[in-house]
């Protein structure tokens, strides 16, 4: 004799399953709509209030600008300060080094396009004052 197998047959969906499904939407759009209304009011409350300048903490104290390049786009990658007081540093995407003095003026170390293509961070050693034993 033969024996038929036969395969089971799934269950019937519960439709407690059904309600699980509606209600994780249900959760996931509330959860959504309070994300984008909290982003929204927080945007609308950045733009309604006045801007406001920066005050100084310290009296008597003035910050103006110490250096500024003379090309646009131009930007300080790497900085160090010599025993001197002077201040070396690299340019962005220039590859030139530069030396600025105690007012700020700048003169080129090693200029655009020679030893150096990608400069970066910079450190300066001050001159030795003798041999060690």
């Amino acid at each position: 004799m033969s024996s038929l197998k036969t395969a089971a047959l799934p269950a019937p969906e519960s439709p407690r399953r059904g309600l699980r499904v509606a209600l994780f939407f249900i959760v996931m759009a509330l959860a959504i709509l309070v994300i984008v209304g909290a982003t929204a009011l927080l945007i609308f409350n950045s733009l309604k209030q006045a801007r406001h300048d920066a005050k100084p903490v310290a009296s008597k104290v003035t910050v103006t600008t110490f250096l500024s390049f003379p090309q646009d786009n131009t930007y300080p990658v790497g900085l160090a300060r010599a025993a001197d007081g002077t201040f070396y540093l690299t340019e962005f995407g220039t590859g030139a080094v530069m030396k600025s003095d105690l007012q700020g003026r700048l003169t080129p170390v090693v200029t655009t396009g020679n030893a150096i293509s990608a400069g970066g961070s910079i450190a300066v050693q001050g001159k030795r004052q003798g041999k060690a034993s």
